[in-house]
């Protein structure tokens, strides 16, 4: 290579950790891997001096956004490579001033399932709430009555930890139970407008990826040849701790892409070379004696022993979390690929977790999960019971048990806002994961967990375009505008806040439910791609801030890049659902359905936001109940014809219901107008975003100062869901993928 190709290399092999959010002491490299020299300056040295030091800003002052810059030098070339990162500001240091009291409700002959939570729920001085780590003494408990104990606080704290546990003769408390059935990935064809588009490219790029490259990780910590592959790259790269989590999005986007694409044999060869490779893995790891039976990963097991030992992020990275995508990886391979392999290598992987985490006291497994990324598991909860329910071993489901995180379920279980200051992704899959443990223990507190925490985040913490969080972190409850920045809606927090709305809807058949859907996939996640090519690059952040532009990753292989593999697969998730007789339209999105135990197919034609009319035709006969969702965003009553005719219907639970022997080839319309509204923020209603209907209209301009337009009516263009607006162009976010934009804006 020459000096040049050299420098550029080794700029490409930096890796310092993740930028986003940085609270530690960065490691900053002297010498790139193929001999430059690299030396560093800082944008804010008071901050991020030269050497790494990282000072935070004080607690109230907020983050700080700088850039630090590799100056790499070889044999007289030299290149300039900027890193731009934010600084976390310390916490607010808080006292607890009171306790709520902690209550328990049992039925005797469940006294063997009682859980005393791990934490209580404190009110704090500078306002709000937060939770407290605590241990009880358990009394003997053998007949019905009220108990009542006490704890211990972890801290130096005066204040006493009060419990009561009422227990009850027989448990009568009705349980929820689904009403609504999803239909299988095969069975709904997305074809039409941006969600076709973006699914296209996404399936196009998978076929150009290397799955050696994908495998490289796994076959080097085996200690196998890696073929003369290419080693990943950013957070997956050799030297990064979090390596391997790519691969498991990798193995759930293949699964996927093998039941909803005409070329799924493709994609399914890929996925069953991808499975042999890490099965070959698991066996060498195994045969070696270097590591404990059924254990697979992209690295040793150093950081999960680490893990036990309390030691913090940077010096590792969330060992659990890769893990999770892994176990995702598998079992979607199993589930939506048939692939038995996959299984296999899921149930050995799911002894190894049992075995490690049996070994390690409550005590130790709650500090754990309570460490800020380190401690992060993502949906470990949610694989363990998952695979239970394929395998029903006990082991798998006490597995998923040892991921209660009390700090987090107890305060949600109880309606109870403490999540301002906690990371926002760390948390929401394991709130999924609670609705699998709900299924596969039937224990109430685990539902009521999920549903509460969804409420609380949707009705408190989300921004216009339905993601939630600032730099990856919740924020105090109702402050919107107060946080318009580049690093707004982490795009992983929108991909698992869907599948929990999903999994919940199932039990609601809510309408509101489907409303914050169709909002976060139009909005959010569909706006989240990079339309340049098949590149399969996706946003981390999706700036909220005037002016802001998206930027999406291809190749750092972030947590983001990892989700927005499978996002964009995903699309169909929820569009239909239905209750024996009754067929629910939740979704006006095009696609196909195949109800194939009805005979009858459903198209649902890319007329919703062109003509703001939902047009579907009907493929074979039969009699069943049609439900439309109406909007919670419609303010007035559509219109429903079939056949071109007006049809009466009635309204139930937010869907326009009817019931009638439907015919081949019979079209269905329903009209909803589209209309302007300003949607004020909670914080400050004169700032807000500009909706269309159900989509979010960013005006395309790189001020940097909102754009006071909040008041002013906008008008056509000859182009469709393109307006003008005294003097700046509408368009929907998704549109505004590679243009400063500002969704946020000033009423008059």
């Amino acid at each position: 290579m020459d000096n040049l190709s050299i420098l550029r290399e080794d700029a490409k092999a930096i890796y310092i950790g993740n930028l986003n959010t940085v609270e530690a002491d960065l490691k900053l490299p002297k010498e790139g891997k193929n001999g430059s020299s690299i030396t560093w300056s800082s944008s804010q040295p008071y901050v991020v001096n030269p050497e790494g030091k990282v000072i935070r800003p004080h607690p109230g002052t907020g983050n700080r956004s700088l850039v630090i810059t590799a100056h790499l030098s070889h044999e007289g070339q030299s290149l300039d490579v900027p890193f731009p990162l934010t600084v976390l500001a310390r916490e607010l240091p808080w006292k607890a001033t009171k306790l709520l009291p902690t209550e328990i409700n049992i039925a005797l002959d469940d006294i063997g399932k009682l859980h005393l939570p791990g934490a209580v729920v404190a009110i704090k001085d500078t306002g709000g709430y937060s939770t407290l780590p605590v241990t009880w003494s358990l009394p003997t408990i053998n007949t019905p009555g009220t108990y009542k104990l006490t704890g211990v606080l972890e801290n130096s704290s005066n204040l006493v930890p009060e419990a009561v546990v009422n227990v009850h003769t027989n448990n009568d408390t009705p349980l929820p139970t689904p009403k609504l059935t999803p239909f299988p990935y095969k069975d709904v064809d997305i074809n039409g407008g941006i969600f076709a588009e973006n699914k296209q490219r996404m399936l196009d790029w998978l076929l150009t990826v290397n799955d050696d490259t994908m495998l490289y990780n796994f076959r080097d910590a085996a200690g196998l040849d890696t073929k003369s592959a290419a080693t990943m790259t950013g957070w997956d790269a050799p030297e990064c701790l979090l390596k391997g989590h790519t691969t498991g999005h990798y193995l759930s986007s293949l699964a996927l892409a093998s039941c909803s694409s005409v070329n799924e044999d493709a994609y399914k060869a890929k996925l069953m070379y991808m499975i042999s490779g890490l099965a070959k893995c698991q066996q060498t790891m195994d045969a070696s004696g270097k590591f404990k039976p059924g254990f697979l990963s992209g690295y040793s097991e150093d950081q999960f022993d680490l893990l036990q030992e309390y030691v913090t992020y940077p010096s590792i990275w969330a060992p659990y979390y890769t893990l999770h995508k892994i176990f995702a990886g598998l079992l979607d391979a199993y589930e939506l690929a048939g692939i038995n392999e996959a299984l296999e290598i899921a149930e050995k992987l799911g002894l190894w977790v049992y075995n490690r985490l049996k070994a390690c006291t409550p005590d130790t497994r709650r500090k754990m999960w309570a460490m800020y990324i380190a401690g992060e598991y993502g949906g470990m909860n949610e694989v363990m019971a998952r695979l239970y329910r394929i395998s029903p071993m006990p082991e798998y489901l006490e597995a998923a048990r040892f991921f209660d995180n009390d700090l987090l379920f107890y305060p949600m279980e109880k309606n109870t806002n403490t999540l301002p200051g906690m990371h926002g992704n760390q948390h929401v899959p394991q709130i999924v994961g609670a609705v699998e443990m709900y299924e596969q223990s039937q224990e109430k507190h685990y539902y009521d967990t999920a549903a509460n925490f969804w409420d609380i985040v949707t009705n408190r913490h989300i921004y216009s375009i339905g993601g939630l969080g600032e730099g990856e972190m919740f924020r105090d409850e109702y402050k919107i505008a107060s946080f318009l920045t580049e690093k707004t809606a982490e795009s992983c927090a929108s991909y698992n806040m869907l599948k929990l709305t999903s999994r919940l809807f199932n039990y609601t058949a809510c309408s509101k439910m489907a409303d914050y859907f169709e909002r976060t996939l139009y909005n959010h996640i569909a706006a989240s791609h990079d339309q340049s090519g098949p590149v399969g690059g996706s946003s981390y952040f999706m700036p909220l801030l005037p002016g802001g532009k998206k930027g999406f990753d291809s190749m750092h292989n972030t947590c983001c890049h990892g989700t927005g593999l499978e996002s964009h697969l995903r699309y169909q998730e929820m569009v239909y659902t239905y209750e024996n007789d009754t067929l629910y339209v939740n979704l006006f999105v095009p696609s196909t359905l195949n109800w194939s135990d009805k005979g009858i197919k459903l198209t649902q034609h890319d007329t919703y936001l062109t003509t703001q009319t939902a047009d579907l035709s009907i493929q074979g006969n039969g009699t069943f109940t049609l439900k439309l969702r109406i909007p919670g965003w419609l303010d007035q009553t559509p219109e429903l014809q079939i056949g071109g005719t007006k049809a009466d219907y009635t309204v139930i639970d937010g869907y326009a219901a009817i019931t009638r022997n439907f015919q081949d080839g019979e079209k269905i319309s329903c009209k909803m107008p589209f209309n302007f509204r300003f949607e004020p923020s909670q914080d400050d209603p004169t700032i807000g975003s500009i909706l269309y209907g159900p989509l979010v209209m960013v005006a395309l301009s790189d001020k940097e100062d909102l754009l006071p337009i909040g008041g002013v009516v906008p008008e056509k263009t000859a182009e469709p869901l393109k307006f003008t607006c005294d003097g700046y162009t509408l368009v929907p976010n998704y549109v505004a993928w590679d243009t400063n934009y500002h969704a946020y804006v000033k009423k008059l």
